[in-house]
């Protein structure tokens, strides 16, 4: 396409055919409006297929093109008269299984007027309208009226519909390609939830899900032809496919959050009014979490780290802290008297500074060996200091960056190296990430006993469930665990031989008398 090519709005054609931009869009999308682009989800019109198109427009008695030139009266006449030609009608059925059907009227050659209503095949008010239409030129074509639609050309005085059960707008019929764009846009909004707009780190992963999962497989439908089946055959589909990164089919964790994606993309398109009503799709369960270091492996990673990293590994092995959390702790957040740190924000793999995920401060535990490692740590250093920096002087291996003048972040790259180095060395045979310390933290914390309610706390977890992956790896019960129940005062003796303490008891038969004695003694 030519950029200098002069090119018309929706808008701008509906005003010089004197119709409405729901009629130029359902033309467009038939095909009926030559010159008709899509660009970047919206519709523009070439000015000079249109020009051509309006010049060439004449009647079959070869009057100039209505619209161009008549009289207001005259163009209100052929409008009406068409209307009286040919009409249709979408609505709801009120009898049968419910659906769609069509009214159709038109009017023959000799002037016999016809109606004809069906039941349609479809559930999009789009497809049904094109199948009227078919239907429509079909019986006008038997019945001695316009015959095969590529005859004639057509004209801006084509078919005419009836708005008062349907009405088109430009977002019926969006893909779901075409829809990514807009929800994206909404994402970056600060209408994007509660919590504002969404951060880099989660635009960033919705982009990658969109454009490796869900775009390649739901690219061309349409929002509406998105359901609860097309859902569960996408799960099928996905269960079998072999992941890129780590060479497994994908797991039931990553499906659901495919999922858990897709249906908040649908229930925005619904609140928008592009869909009529959000399918149920069925999440997968997310599987358990088995993804940790046993204690001699967590033994041997930090006897192997190093020693500019060992600290901060260590403290993410017992507090379960997020690398983000680790990076921005400051001297003022540590209360050593207490045992407790205080998280009030992150560090984002941008370089920017936020709160905790899920925007909620939280106090974090300290077992007492990261007490001690901790006091060591922060000797000498003013309370708005970073805990874990780089030393004056520090140069990464293998690049070629000016030294360090002392107190800067650690980068997210420098620590994940540092963790797999420390893997290596360790010689333990599988993937380690940063996160992996903080799986270990909470299968440790489950194993010894702590409670879940008080486990979620530590990991700064919105939901209960989202704990409960490590359930399983809770103890079984101990024998004489619910002796705490006990309040230390003896059971009363004698309650066996019908004293006045066997009332106190159980009273339920004076409560409750049984109209039949002969039942109790049975």
């Amino acid at each position: 396409m030519n950029p200098r090519e002069a090119l018309l709005t929706a808008a701008e054609l509906a005003a010089r055919l004197r119709k409405s931009r729901d009629w130029v869009y359902r033309r467009a999308r038939m095909g009926q409006i030559p010159g008709a682009l899509r660009l970047e989800g919206r519709w523009r019109f070439r000015k000079a297929a249109i020009d051509r198109w309006l010049f060439a427009l004449e009647d079959p008695t070869g009057a100039p093109a209505r619209g161009v030139g008549d009289s207001l009266s005259e163009r209100r006449a052929a409008l009406m008269k068409v209307k009286r030609d040919m009409k249709i009608t979408v609505r709801q059925r009120t009898q049968g299984y419910g659906g769609l059907e069509v009214d159709l009227f038109w009017t023959d050659a000799g002037g016999k007027r016809h109606r004809m209503r069906r039941a349609s095949p479809y559930k999009s008010k789009n497809k049904t309208r094109r199948w009227a239409q078919q239907l429509l030129r079909e019986r006008m074509g038997t019945a001695g009226g316009p015959v095969d639609e590529q005859e004639h050309e057509p004209t801006p005085y084509d078919t005419q519909h009836s708005y008062d059960h349907d009405k088109d707008t430009d977002e019926e019929g969006l893909t779901f390609s075409e829809f990514v764009p807009r929800f994206l846009a909404l994402c970056e909004s600060p209408a994007a939830g509660r919590r504002g707009a969404n951060s880099e780190g989660e635009l960033a992963n919705k982009r990658g899900m969109i454009r490796d999962h869900l775009e390649p497989y739901f690219g061309q439908m349409l929002l509406s032809e998105i359901t609860a089946r097309e859902a569960d055959a996408y799960v099928c589909a996905k269960s079998t496919t072999i992941s890129k990164r780590t060479s497994k089919p994908l797991s039931s964790s990553s499906i659901a959050n495919h999922l858990g994606l897709l249906r908040r993309m649908l229930k925005v398109a619904c609140r928008w009014d592009m869909l009529t009503k959000v399918p149920e799709i069925t999440i997968p369960k997310k599987g358990e979490v088995d993804n940790y270091l046993s204690r001699r492996e967590s033994r041997r990673l930090l006897a192997k780290a190093d020693p500019l990293f060992r600290d901060m590994i260590a403290l993410g092995l017992r507090t379960g802290m997020r690398l983000g959390e680790l990076q921005e702790l400051r001297v003022g957040d540590i209360n050593l008297g207490a045992a407790r740190i205080r998280v009030t924000r992150q560090r984002t793999k941008e370089g920017t500074i936020k709160k905790p995920k899920g925007d909620k401060t939280r106090t974090v535990q300290v077992p007492h060996d990261a007490v001690t490692m901790l006091r060591k740590r922060v000797a000498g250093l003013e309370r708005d200091e970073l805990v874990f920096s780089k030393p004056a002087g520090y140069q990464a291996p293998h690049r070629t960056e000016a030294p360090a003048e002392g107190g800067e972040h650690w980068s997210h790259k420098e620590v994940f190296a540092a963790v797999q180095r420390a893997t290596e060395a360790a010689k333990i045979g599988r993937k380690v990430g940063v996160h992996t310390l903080r799986h270990t933290f909470a299968t440790h914390a489950v194993a010894a006993g702590v409670p879940l309610s008080v486990v979620s706390r530590q990991l700064g977890h919105a939901d209960i469930r989202t704990t409960m992956r490590y359930a399983h790896h809770a103890p079984e019960l101990n024998p004489g665990i619910f002796d705490r129940l006990a309040d230390g005062s003896a059971i009363p003796a004698g309650c066996s031989e019908g004293g006045a303490d066997d009332q106190s008891v159980d009273d339920s038969s004076t409560r409750h008398p049984v109209k039949n004695p002969e039942a109790r003694e049975r």
